[in-house]
């Protein structure tokens, strides 16, 4: 498999100016190193790191906990972007290399149907300094506003009151509470209205809005779109609470998702590294796109579904039909939801179960075919013996197959369960091996499903 980048997931190669240049961080007998910008050979196109290709401006003495011999190979735009995450006495390579343990390989750009063949390794921060022309499908300002609505008026008291003596908030200057706000996400900013209305004129607060764009900020993706109007007086007067407001759906081109991933990844990779500098708790691993919280956005036409696991799962049954679509090369099966059976609380449910559902124990169920059920309508009960994930196959048209992950540590009892825990399309019993190392997790908390309400 020839060389991808760890944040973006496109090729190293030498035809494309912006994916040419590379870096490798990696691990030898004295600590962690990272190389100065290199090239692949043309006569080899294999990543190759000479002796003296060593940078001295990020070295760590400190030995990581993990394997030591992996190598991750990142675009010199892609480095450059993770740098650019931290501030000059936060970035500790040693602790990057670490959280870099913790991070699934990237989708490699090719394989997911869903992304056009045609892209061209795409870097946002390099079309700001080129200028927005040089990407067609660059977000501005005009797009991500042009559905505005009208804002309610400011807030205004509707009536004069002693304050309230146990509401501290009320006692504090609009500086102070703003300056607690900036620490929190949004929505528990929201949240503070059912404490204490002394917070409420931090909602008409520009600075505090403004905030959320910073780079490490839940709007941070936008960060190329809004620079000029922060780093300048271009900024002063612009309604912050506006666009935040504009962006929490986004009408995204397939350039502009990959590169919000691209951020998400850079953005877990700073929190993970302080993280483990500082000796607290990680953030949750990152796993595909479930980090809808960090920015508190959804794609247009898309909605957000989680179950909390809370308590052991006993059994999942999963709802499928067999028509999904006439896009090129779909899986005539469709899988429509699941269903979590908990050991001490009630059942939830993502997705639906179409009505008419044959119910299919587990015990007499095969994925034989995976692209024709048994029976037109299914629910296929799953009993479970330690729940670690889910492994979903989609296309164009949904979800097309999806993989109960389970404690499987042999290869050999992989590919004996496999016809048992799946439905649908999902990788061949020869990979799901691999599948399990990529996103099978220690404990599962939450399961986040993304729908498409156009479908």
């Amino acid at each position: 498999m020839e060389a991808t980048c760890i944040v973006c997931g496109t090729q190293i190669d030498g035809l494309h100016r912006q994916a040419k240049h590379f870096r490798a961080v990696y691990c030898s007998s004295t600590g962690v190193r990272v190389t100065v910008p290199l090239c692949l050979a043309p006569s080899h196109p294999a990543v190759r790191i000479p002796a003296d290709a060593v940078t001295d401006e990020w070295t760590s003495e400190r030995m990581p906990e993990h394997d030591q011999t992996d190598l991750y190979v990142f675009h010199e735009p892609c480095w450059r972007r993770l740098v650019s995450h931290f501030s000059p006495q936060e970035f500790d390579v040693g602790y990057v290399f670490e959280a870099l343990e913790y991070l699934p390989l990237p989708l490699i750009r090719g394989l997911d149907e869903s992304a056009p063949m045609d892209l061209e390794p795409p870097y946002l921060w390099e079309a700001v300094d080129e200028g927005l022309g040089h990407q067609p499908d660059f977000a501005n300002l005009d797009d991500l506003m042009r559905f505005a609505k009208a804002l309610p008026s400011s807030w205004r008291p509707a009536m004069s009151a002693a304050p309230f003596k146990g509401d501290i908030f009320q006692r504090l200057p609009l500086e102070l509470i703003e300056m607690i706000a900036v620490l929190l996400p949004t929505r528990d900013v929201l949240h503070l209205r059912q404490v204490s209305r002394g917070v409420a004129p931090v909602f008409s607060s520009s600075a505090f809005w403004k905030t959320r764009f910073d780079l490490n900020a839940e709007r941070g993706f936008l960060w190329p779109v809004v620079r000029d109007l922060i780093e300048t007086g271009k900024g002063n007067g612009f309604d912050w609470r506006l666009l935040y407001h504009c962006t929490c759906h986004l009408t995204c081109s397939h350039w502009f998702r990959l590169e919000l991933k691209s951020w998400e990844r850079l953005r877990w990779l700073r929190d993970s590294t302080l993280a483990l500098a500082s000796g607290v708790p990680r953030p949750l691993d990152y796993r595909g796109d479930a980090l809808h919280y960090y920015h508190n956005a959804m794609i247009g036409d898309t909605h957000l579904e989680v179950v909390d696991c809370d308590s052991r799962v006993l059994h999942i049954a999963i709802s499928a039909h067999d028509d999904c679509g006439l896009h090129v090369s779909p899986g005539p099966v469709c899988v429509t939801g699941l269903e979590f059976f908990f050991e001490d609380r009630p059942k939830a449910m993502l997705g639906y179960t179409s009505a008419g559902a044959k119910e299919i124990p587990r015990k007499k169920w095969r994925n034989y075919d995976q692209t024709k059920l048994a029976h037109p309508i299914v629910r296929v009960m799953m009993d479970l013996v330690d729940f670690k994930g889910v492994m979903v196959t989609h296309t164009l048209d949904g979800v097309s197959g999806v993989l109960i992950l389970q404690s499987l540590d042999e290869e050999r009892e992989c590919r004996r369960g496999w016809r048992k825990c799946s439905i649908g399309e999902c990788d061949d019993p020869y990979h799901v091996y691999d599948g399990l190392c990529a996103c099978s997790l220690e404990e599962v908390s939450q399961v986040v499903a993304v729908f498409d309400v156009r479908t």
